[in-house]
């Protein structure tokens, strides 16, 4: 085929046979080919395409990609990126780039995220918090971020929605160093985007968020750690040792049992720590992040005249057998918790109209003190009837009277509670939570498993939950009450009873 140029135009003509197919032809001086359609009237259309061997690009730049390109096989491809992601939430909490969790209460300015490799041809950068202690509260707050790249600081500071500070304020959308800095206002949230695909969240308020490349893990260091994979090392401060982050000045405990203080002496530049604890009636726990003495909590359960239960998670149900049974013991093998268990014996008044709690046993340190209805004042411990109040190797027992009522307290806080007729408490720790198990259910917080059987099976049948949980059998005893109200009258002392239970109901004669 000869192709004449047109004079004066970048075109070129040239003269083919038309056949009744599609056909094709090249120009080979310039990347442009031809199609040429034929239809019933023999009029031929024809548009430019491009050659069948595409040039491969010399650059990135010669493609449009989402995250970033590199050559692979002498080929430059768009990467899709991966990112590893590491948060700082409501003031104390953090999260590393390899996932470890941990809180710290510093207020001072700390960087989350710097280049930590002597690597020259890495993007020299930094990412840092500064925080404050909230008013009333001993929670620190997130004041501002600020980053430090190619030259340029740029700084958001809390509650300015909207704004950023580069020298002076600035309103979102901004471009900054010919587009390597790139800061938009993502929902409520800024989104500040560096060319090499490091991206920084902040909401203006309390929770920050940075995604950081592949290509630099393991080449990071800072408060979200250094992004290789392990959590272990992620709380290594900047000289390799590991150790938690503290402020200089800031008071921190210096264990997890509240057993030390410490503080961060400014002339020493280091730890100073002495002998501490807390109070009688607290307890050393983590509450919103923050390791303090708190009050002590205790989960409660009770009986009322042997029939009418309560869990420690508040589930009510009435339980009529007659037997002895576990109300509540340790069943979990848990290290630093004491084993106990709390027996009661059901029994009838005489007057067999109504079943009362006859006999209460605690069982602990090797040591079993039964209290008995028939002995008001008095317990039995080894066989023999003593006198109130009772103290058991240096206090880890005690027993005393207050009012009408045994208490029986331990060194561990566990404490029972009984008035001599119908109404047994028991009390534990914080501590036992979903660690026990009896009629008064594993105190986990949840009502739906406190009918749990000692097989682990849960039953809606109060029967069946006694008969798993009895003890033993003592003469006359049944599983099942034999008492029937012979009319709708009950006795007043008995309606005091169920109300005491909070139901609510007052039953009258007529």
């Amino acid at each position: 085929m000869a192709w004449q140029a047109i004079p004066g135009t970048d075109f070129s003509w040239a003269s083919i046979t038309v056949s009744a197919t599609m056909q094709s032809a090249e120009n080979s001086q310039v990347p442009v080919g031809l199609l040429v359609f034929v239809f019933q009237s023999c009029t031929g259309y024809s548009f430019p395409g491009l050659c069948a061997t595409i040039p491969t690009p010399l650059s990135c730049e010669d493609l449009i990609c989402e995250d970033r390109c590199e050559m692979v096989d002498g080929q430059l491809e768009c990467i899709q990126e991966t990112f590893s992601t590491c948060w700082l939430a409501g003031g104390p909490r953090y999260c590393s780039f390899d996932g470890k969790i941990f809180d710290f209460m510093g207020t001072c300015a700390y960087t989350l995220n710097t280049i930590c490799s002597p690597n020259p041809t890495l993007p020299a950068f930094s990412v840092e918090v500064k925080k404050e202690e909230k008013e009333n509260s001993k929670v620190s707050s997130i004041s501002s971020i600020t980053i430090h790249v190619d030259n340029v600081t740029v700084t958001a500071v809390q509650s300015e929605n909207g704004m950023v500070k580069v020298n002076h304020r600035s309103r979102l959308p901004i471009s900054l160093s010919h587009g390597k800095l790139c800061i938009h206002q993502k929902g409520k949230s800024m989104l500040i985007q560096l060319n090499f695909n490091l991206k920084v969240l902040y909401n203006w308020d309390d929770h920050v968020v940075i995604k950081l490349p592949a290509a630099l893990s393991g080449k990071v260091c800072g408060m979200c750690g250094n992004s290789n994979g392990d959590p272990q090392d992620d709380v290594l401060s900047p000289d390799g040792k590991q150790g938690l982050f503290h402020g200089l000045g800031e008071e921190f405990w210096g264990d997890l049992t509240c057993t030390q203080r410490c503080v961060c002496d400014v002339v020493q530049q280091q730890a100073v720590c002495w002998d501490s604890g807390c109070g009688t009636e607290e307890e050393c726990r983590v509450e919103e992040g923050i390791q303090e003495c708190y009050p002590k909590i205790f989960g409660v359960c009770s009986a009322v005249g042997a029939t009418h239960s309560k869990t420690f998670d508040g589930k009510r149900f009435i339980l009529q057998g007659t037997c002895v049974y576990l109300l509540v013991g340790l069943c979990e093998d848990t290290q630093n918790l004491v084993g106990f268990q709390v027996l009661v014996q059901n029994g009838h008044q005489s007057d067999n109209l109504t079943s009362s709690i006859a006999v209460v046993t605690v069982k602990v340190y090797n040591k079993t003190i039964s209290i008995n209805r028939d002995h008001p004042g008095k317990i039995m411990t080894d066989e023999q009837m003593v006198n109130l109040p009772y103290h058991y190797s240096g206090r880890k027992i005690v027993v005393n009277c207050d009012g009408q009522d045994a208490v029986v307290e331990t060194n561990f806080d566990l404490v029972v509670t009984y008035d001599w007729y119908s109404h047994v408490t028991g009390m534990v720790p914080s501590g036992f939570a979903s660690a026990l198990c009896g009629l008064r259910g594993n105190y986990n917080g949840s009502t739906s498993d406190d009918m749990m059987m000692r097989n682990n099976h849960v039953t809606s049948d109060p029967d069946a939950l006694g008969s798993s949980w009895k003890v033993m059998d003592v003469p006359g005893c049944s599983e099942r009450s034999i008492v029937e109200c012979s009319s709708t009258v009950t006795p007043s002392w008995m309606q005091q009873e169920v109300s005491g239970m909070g139901c609510e109901i007052i039953l009258e004669v007529n």
